[in-house]
């Protein structure tokens, strides 16, 4: 069942004073380990040894066929569809997008939940995000706009250029959400994902990354074809 989002108000001294949100990303609910991030074989990310980003996409520059090529076995389609991929906390020239701690971004690392310890989980934030009013889901150089749908992508190594021999995985709920309101911080749990339809690439389940398979080559096709009417030929 949707868990309801949580919003966490912050009081600075006696009042309330104007700030970024901070965004966090977690793979626990309570005290339990649960719903983890892993490799397609169900095997445990390696610590610090794979890239968490957050961020949100531009929708207004994708084009129609925009999912399909996220879900493309072909890296270049792939790697068009991230074009409109807007990091939070990547780049020092867009600071209203936040900031990537040094040793507490989002990662994967070996944590202890009520006295169960568990390797690859993830941890983690990006700080100062500050929300914007304007259209959702587009750029804007003041910050993010407020309810702009926020997603996790997840790649298997420690940088972001994607080869074939690599996996890649894109979540997000529907309920993350960027709040409108600076005193708010967005906290993402991969529990919140409950459904297949909010894994864009990967598997549901335990979110599994997504490999890339060779898709035959058109002249292996060709080959299978005539052994196909050979094969008729002599019944």
């Amino acid at each position: 069942m949707k868990k309801t989002l949580i919003l966490t108000l912050a009081l600075a001294g006696s009042s309330l004073s104007v700030r970024a949100s901070n965004i966090s990303v977690i793979d626990f609910s309570g005290t339990t380990l649960s719903n983890p991030v892993t490799l397609n074989s169900g095997a445990a990310m390696p610590n610090g040894g794979a890239m968490v980003r957050l961020g949100y996409f531009n929708t207004a520059i994708q084009s129609g066929t925009w999912l399909a090529d996220l879900r493309s076995n072909d890296v270049a389609k792939v790697n068009s569809a991230l074009q409109s991929f807007i990091p939070l906390g990547e780049n020092a020239a867009t600071p209203n997008l936040g900031d990537v701690p040094t040793t507490a971004g989002p990662r994967f690392a070996q944590r202890t939940i009520n006295s169960v310890s568990s390797a690859g989980r993830l941890a983690g934030q990006i700080t100062t995000v500050n929300p914007v009013a304007a259209a959702a889901n587009t750029a804007n150089p003041g910050g993010v706009p407020s309810g702009s749908r926020i997603y996790m992508l997840v790649y298997s190594d420690n940088n972001s250029t994607l080869t074939a021999s690599e996996e890649f995985g894109v979540f997000s709920s529907d309920i993350w959400l960027m709040p409108s309101d600076g005193q708010l911080n967005l906290q993402l749990n991969t529990t919140d994902i409950d459904g297949a339809a909010e894994v864009f690439r990967g598997t549901f389940g335990s979110l599994k990354l997504a490999p890339f398979v060779p898709e035959p080559s058109t002249g292996l096709l060709g080959l299978l074809a005539g052994l196909g009417m050979i094969a008729r030929r002599r019944r």
